[in-house]
């Protein structure tokens, strides 16, 4: 044993040698015997001192041969007898194993496996050091098996997926998730991805424990507990939190739905090859090239309330995260969940997910917004919901915009885009340049939607309008009653001289009473048909008696307009408002605003530009604060922002001896 470590000096800088001539693996066991026989008082406590130089030398050896240490077995040795040590050698152990495990060989099974069941229990370990480094190990093992589903199934059944999935959970009962770093909890997340994905038993465990529970309250930053201040999945990009949703469900069959490349470029490291020719594509192939049904897909079939559960657990956030986000490789894995999530789905289950939010409504602004990289994929998405539930969504397709906005698509050919007064054809911001885009995406966006519209809703010869409902129709109908009196009564103004004629009281009652029915006819009319119909300009129109953003008023006439004008607030207050509704949410003006909100939201065009430099070359006079999480209140101001960060990034310049005299 002392002459080891000599032999050892001797040779220094030839520490390959020594490996080559098994001299590790001599002074290994030998280290873990009188280890062994100390713990057990086999040994005078003196020992240790001589015991020094081995342990030391075992260290360096560690950190420069991992792969030859893991060969001679150890990963176990400094595994094993970890409950007898303080919890100051448990850290330095485990980040040993972690070492080990940064770069596994492709026969790492033989010397790991033996190891899993003992990093899974330190999952539970209440030092955060040591649960960090055996997250980590967890995550470098099982992204060496990602490729092998059989080693996959056999470390998901020591009970990994489990103990991985409750240390992400916002409910974690011993805040582990609070404990981990980003780098971990991400690496954590892409542990489950990998088994989703590669292993029957780990997609199926994932599943049965409501893993789409955990994943809503992460996304929504819901359930957290009262030892956490901020749930550390608010401060993280949810690349990988979507990215675990999508490897959840099945794969789909070539060509059903065509996503954009960038949808596959989240997992790194072996899963990332395994990835982009098709998740679990390994054991869901047959000798003549058509895809069997998957582990996945069987689960569901025959458990078909789990799919359902976890269409309405993350259908919803989904929707509201595509909408929200501006990363685009995130919205393109939205896209595949949901596109995964119809289906699959039966057409019982998609009616019902229909109580929780409103697909068309979310295919109609995605088709609207015109990003030529997801318009094929959405057409897609509602050409599979056409042939589930062709009643049902027909009608819808036609009061969300689907058909308007897929008959401006294949007219246009997605390539010109020349917007009509109707607001829902607004072009779109600069983030979105489709003069630029391939023309042969182009060819496919229009072909894919002229074959969309002409199977499910062909022209009418003698029809003037394409996607007109009835509700929208009225709609205007009543805008035009409503607009008509006041701008009769504005060219007799002009006739008279620009004097001002006062509208006859039966006139106001008549408008009133179009105002009343236009407010009662909104409950039903969809974003679409409230923007289309005209109602805000003619609301606009009614206020300002005619004179919005058009010719000044004279001073002659103004007291009169303002008269006029109060006169009718406070006739729209009382019919908006009225006294005898109990619950203010059914009241018109919340419906009004409501559906103003919707509509904002719906037609919003700010340009957002991604950059990743904390600031301009050459900047000298901020400093780099970019390392630093900033987690905002949604509500809070442009200046309360700006008063919050510029102490923070100003670099204060130095007083010359002039300016402190």
């Amino acid at each position: 044993m002392r002459a080891i470590p000599i032999l050892c000096c001797l040779q220094q800088g030839h520490s390959h040698i020594c490996v080559m001539f098994c001299h590790l693996h001599v002074l290994l066991w030998c280290t873990m015997v009188l280890f062994l026989a100390l713990l057990l008082g086999c040994l005078p406590s003196s020992t240790w001192t001589w015991l020094n130089n081995p342990c030391k030398l075992l260290r360096r050896y560690l950190k420069k041969h991992p792969t030859a240490c893991l060969r001679v077995g150890a990963l176990m040795a400094v595994l094993s007898y970890l409950d007898f040590f303080s919890t100051g050698v448990q850290r330095v152990a485990l980040s040993t194993a972690a070492n080990m495990c940064k770069k596994l060989p492709s026969d790492a099974a033989d010397f790991v496996t033996e190891a899993v069941p003992i990093l899974t229990n330190l999952l539970q370990y209440h030092d955060a050091k040591v649960l960090e480094h055996a997250s980590v190990c967890l995550t470098r093992i099982t992204e060496a098996f990602a490729s092998s589903p059989d080693q996959l199934d056999e470390l998901c059944a020591h009970g990994l997926v489990k103990q991985a999935a409750s240390l992400i959970s916002t409910s974690c009962s011993g805040g582990g998730q609070a404990s981990l770093s980003t780098s971990t909890y991400t690496g954590l997340i892409r542990l489950l991805s990998t088994c989703a994905s590669g292993s029957p038993l780990g997609s199926k465990t994932l599943l049965l424990m409501g893993i789409s529970g955990i994943l809503k309250d992460i996304l929504s930053g819901s359930g957290l507990v009262a030892t956490m201040s901020v749930s550390p999945a608010l401060s993280r990009p949810p690349e990988q939190i979507v990215n675990l949703a999508n490897e959840l469900l099945p794969p789909l069959p070539n060509g059903t739905i065509t996503l954009p490349a960038s949808s596959n470029l989240y997992v790194k490291g072996s899963l990332l090859k395994k990835s982009t020719a098709g998740s679990s594509s390994k054991q869901e192939e047959t000798s003549g090239g058509a895809p069997e049904i998957s582990a996945r897909e069987k689960l569901l079939t025959e458990q078909p309330e789990l799919l359902q559960q976890f269409g309405m657990d993350l259908l919803p956030i989904l929707i509201q995260m595509y909408g929200s986000s501006v990363n685009q490789p995130v919205r393109h894995k939205c896209l595949s969940v949901i596109g995964k999530l119809m289906y699959f789905s039966t057409a019982d289950m998609i009616q019902s997910l229909l109580g929780v939010t409103n697909i068309s409504s979310f295919l109609a602004a995605v088709l609207a917004w015109k990003d030529p990289q997801v318009l094929v994929p959405s057409l897609q998405i509602a050409k599979i919901l056409m042939e589930k539930l062709p009643e049902t969504f027909s009608k819808m397709s036609v009061r969300e915009g689907v058909v308007h906005a897929t008959d401006t698509l294949a007219g246009s050919g997605s390539s010109d885009p020349n917007p009509s007064e109707d607001p829902q054809n607004m072009e779109p911001g600069p983030t979105v340049d489709l003069p630029t885009v391939n023309s042969t995406l182009r060819i496919t966006v229009s072909t894919t939607a002229k074959a969309f519209k002409d199977k499910y809703f062909p022209s009418d010869p003698g029809a003037t309008e394409v996607g007109v409902t009835d509700d929208l129709l009225h709609l205007k109908n009543l805008c035009k009653k409503l607009g008509s009196p006041i701008d009769d009564h504005k060219s007799k103004s002009k006739a008279s001289g620009n004097r001002f004629v006062d509208f006859s009281p039966g006139k106001e009652e008549n408008l009133l009473g179009v105002i009343t029915e236009m407010l009662s006819e909104l409950n039903g009319v969809s974003t679409f048909e409230f923007i289309g119909s005209g109602v805000v300009s003619a609301l606009l129109n009614y206020f300002s008696c005619g004179h919005f953003s058009k010719e000044r008023v004279s001073e002659a006439n103004l007291p009169k307009l303002r008269h006029l004008a109060i006169k009718r607030y406070t006739s729209f207050i009382e019919v908006a408002l009225p006294a005898s509704v109990d619950d203010p949410k059914r009241a018109p003006m919340s419906v009004l605003v409501q559906k103003l909100q919707h509509a904002l939201t719906s037609l919003e065009r700010f340009a957002v530009v991604l950059s990743h430099s904390s600031r301009a070359h050459g900047e000298k006079g901020l400093r780099d604060y970019s390392s630093n999480v900033v987690l905002i209140d949604p509500l809070a101001s442009l200046a309360a922002v700006e008063d919050f960060l510029w102490p923070r990034v100003q670099r204060r310049k130095k007083e010359t001896p002039q300016e402190k005299n």
